[in-house]
């Protein structure tokens, strides 16, 4: 559960590096830890957010701590609120890339063993949201990151709990991360 007296240490243990990436409803920064130098991507939410108890209810929040721990889910690492001007930001461990970026400009496809082991590993860990009653609802390339060509991680974009109606055209932005392995 997220404390507001922690929140305004919690930002100072990060030193800001550049920006990653921006979308409709978040910026990602890359940042590095002071104190361990361990480098980390930062979603900062554009939304602000009137309390604690808002932010500890969002869906996005809710599944991350719902599918954890799983080695196909990237484990949510803090959660960053500052109350004073109602602002969000979620600390996860950072990626080298994503897939699209992976494959952008190649002048070779990737190997047929690798996407099925992208694939399979995917479906894995689709069926541990599905199991725990989240729905996936927008899986794309350039949403899934890896690690120096060995670990693959999807970003899901959109998901709901199975027991809600069903997708809409309005989507939302809340994401939890999904994480792939590949055999190697």
């Amino acid at each position: 559960m997220l404390t507001s007296s922690a929140c305004a240490d919690r930002a100072c243990r990060y030193r800001l590096i550049g920006k990653k990436g921006e979308g409709t409803f978040s910026e990602v920064l890359k940042a590095q830890g002071i104190k361990n130098g361990k480098y980390v991507a930062i979603k900062c939410m554009k939304n602000h957010f009137d309390s604690l108890d808002q932010v500890n209810n969002l869906r996005e929040i809710q599944a991350l701590r719902r599918l954890s721990p799983h080695p196909g889910v990237i484990k949510l690492c803090e959660v960053l609120y500052d109350q004073p001007t109602r602002r969000l930001a979620l600390v996860f461990e950072l990626m080298d890339m994503n897939i699209y970026e992976l494959i952008r400009g190649r002048r070779q496809y990737l190997a047929e063993t690798r996407i099925k082991i992208y694939m399979y590993q995917l479906l894995k860990s689709m069926d541990h949201m599905h199991r725990n009653g989240i729905f996936h609802r927008d899986i794309k390339v350039c949403a899934r990151a890896t690690h120096a060509r060995t670990h693959a991680r999807t970003h899901v974009a959109r998901e709901r709990a199975l027991s809600q109606q069903p997708p809409t055209a309005h989507c939302t932005s809340h994401c939890p991360l999904l994480t792939l392995f590949p055999h190697c």
